[in-house]
């Protein structure tokens, strides 16, 4: 989650004119903190399904 904040924050607080993905121009931890976060996404949605199916299952 602290990935994931960090990620988001950048956007707002910060006067970074380029993607993190472009290698050309991004530092090698703002270009890591990026990657990490693409699989950040996909354990959330999974955590979170499996978090509501034993809610509902009563578990």
């Amino acid at each position: 989650m602290v990935l994931m904040a960090l990620d988001h924050t950048r956007d707002y607080f910060s006067n970074l004119r380029f993607q993190p993905e472009d290698l050309s121009k991004a530092t090698p931890f703002l270009f890591a903190t990026r990657w990490v976060t693409h699989f950040c996404v996909p354990t959330f949605f999974l955590l979170a399904g499996v978090g509501a199916s034993l809610a509902l299952s009563g578990g």
